[in-house]
């Protein structure tokens, strides 16, 4: 059995360690060591016990449910930039103050038009109310 002792700002305090594949317990010791750093890190308890479960190879519990994805029409053709400025009838730079919802297909944004129109009524309906 290893002994190593650790020098910090206190006194040193000494561990013993051991060695891999010592046994099954070794494994238990490892995740109350692991508990109580990221507790004292302030980590709240289910994102310690989903920690503890990856670093064990079990998935993790997710807090937070995934996003749907957003329905769209399957045979809607996704529009270029220059495309939508056409249609918007505006120019390039208007459409990046815009800031419209787009699409990243290989890096390079794409428009679905029926987005376009929800997002256009949006802020048509938010100006009228201000």
């Amino acid at each position: 059995m290893k002994k190593t002792t650790f020098k910090g700002l206190g006194d040193g305090v000494e561990t013993a360690g051991v060695g891999r594949g010592a046994g099954v317990g070794a494994e238990g010791g490892k995740d109350e060591t692991i508990k109580s750093m990221l507790s004292m890190l302030g980590f709240p308890p289910e994102r310690i016990k989903a920690g503890i479960e990856a670093l064990n190879g079990r998935a993790p519990q997710l807090a937070h449910p995934q996003p749907q994805a957003v329905a769209r029409p399957v045979d809607e053709p996704l529009l270029t930039p220059q495309e939508l400025c056409e249609r918007l009838k505006i120019s390039i730079t208007s459409l990046w103050r815009l800031k419209p919802p787009c699409l990243k297909v290989r890096g390079r944004k794409r428009f679905c038009w029926s987005e376009i129109k929800e997002f256009l009524a949006s802020r048509e309906a938010m100006a009228m109310q201000a």
